[in-house]
């Protein structure tokens, strides 16, 4: 999937850096996500 913007910033580039996020996490096992991403406190 491709999303080209016209006028992007600071707040695009942000919004869209989630939403890859929101969709990798979807895409794989959640727990799995987690435990590459974060460290247990």
């Amino acid at each position: 999937m491709k999303v080209i913007l016209d006028k992007s910033d600071n707040k695009s580039e942000i919004i869209l850096c989630d939403f890859e996020i929101g969709v990798k996490t979807l895409l794989t096992n959640y727990s799995e996500y987690v435990n590459l991403n974060y460290r247990e406190v």
